[in-house]
């Protein structure tokens, strides 16, 4: 992800997990993305709603997800950096 403006922004993200290795395959080709798929990454057999994933110690993982939404707050002023002289 990369910032849409030069200044500094709050952003808020919602998104959705891909669960289905088909439609992160779609996306994948879609895009030109070229990390691995994983088949069977994501715990089906939850009683949660919320994806659910097993880490290995050390594991690292790529999660596919598609944007819901993007937010960006504008209300939030620029840090600027003041010239203080001290003592």
């Amino acid at each position: 992800m990369k910032g849409p403006t030069r200044l500094k922004k709050t952003c808020v993200l919602f998104f959705r997990v891909v669960t289905d290795t088909r439609e992160w395959r779609h996306y994948k080709a879609l895009n030109d993305v070229g990390t691995p798929v994983e088949e069977g990454m994501f715990n089906v057999e939850t009683k949660s709603e919320k994806p659910e994933i097993f880490l290995r110690p050390k594991e690292a993982v790529n999660v596919p997800f598609v944007f819901l939404t993007f937010r960006a707050d504008h209300s939030v002023l620029p840090q600027v950096r003041r010239n203080t002289m001290c003592c």
